[in-house]
């Protein structure tokens, strides 16, 4: 380097080289925060899909138990006509 004293030259590399340093310390610790920031998201979504499928689970059954409320209302609704019909033959009988 025409102009420049031997110390100017090691004072100039050796700011290169701290400041190359601090851009690579720098570019690790936002990699890790940014890898971090991404597990917390991936946990909160994961948590979120787990909260989804009970949600779904419970809505079934719920869904479940009503159909089957139903279908014993039905059932015992025909089993009260066929009772009717058995006394009015009975009835006829007698």
């Amino acid at each position: 380097m025409i102009g420049m004293s031997n110390t100017e030259m090691v004072f100039g590399l050796c700011g290169l080289l701290l400041g190359a340093g601090a851009l690579v310390l720098y570019s690790l610790l936002i990699g890790r925060g940014a890898k971090a920031k991404a597990q917390l998201i991936l946990d909160a979504a994961d948590r979120d899909a787990s909260q989804k499928l009970r949600d779904s689970e419970i809505a079934i059954k719920e869904l479940e138990l009503k159909r089957e409320a139903e279908a014993e209302r039905e059932l015992s609704k025909f089993r009260e006509e066929i009772h009717q019909r058995e006394r009015g033959l009975d009835k006829r009988e007698t």
